[in-house]
């Protein structure tokens, strides 16, 4: 699976509603919206890279969920995903990283709407836990 949950993004030098994200390839149990018989790398959602620390921005939300991907080498990917200018996000970074959003200006994320909510409860319930959290 193609996990973006925390990619560090480039907008596209030819298309202003697409960037480029560095993703990890891992394995383990993950949710996707897009059809299981899609050809293809396809990001998916997992836990598998928390414990992670959320944090609102109001910066360019970058899509990757669905985004189709490339192996670019052991355990990474290149997906093309949507980006929308000042869209506002929830984006995750490392329980040590910083918090100010002004340094993660194209980073992946999620928007907190009824579906990505629906997502995480439904990987939850299936995981039969909730992810690690940080620690204080």
């Amino acid at each position: 699976m193609v996990l973006c949950t925390s990619a560090n993004c480039m907008p596209s030098p030819t298309d202003v509603s697409s960037a480029y994200c560095r993703c990890d390839v891992e394995t383990g149990l993950s949710m996707r919206f897009t059809d299981v018989y899609e050809q293809g790398l396809i990001s998916n959602f997992s836990f598998a890279q928390f414990p992670l620390q959320g944090i609102n921005c109001e910066n360019n939300y970058i899509d990757c969920l669905g985004a189709p991907c490339t192996a670019i080498e052991d355990n990474k990917a290149i997906c093309e995903c949507q980006l929308t200018p000042n869209a506002g996000q929830s984006t995750f970074v490392g329980c040590s990283e910083s918090t100010d959003c002004s340094m993660y200006p194209f980073r992946s994320g999620v928007q907190l709407t009824t579906s990505s909510l629906n997502l995480s409860n439904a990987l939850i319930q299936a995981m039969g836990h909730h992810p690690p959290e940080c620690t204080p």
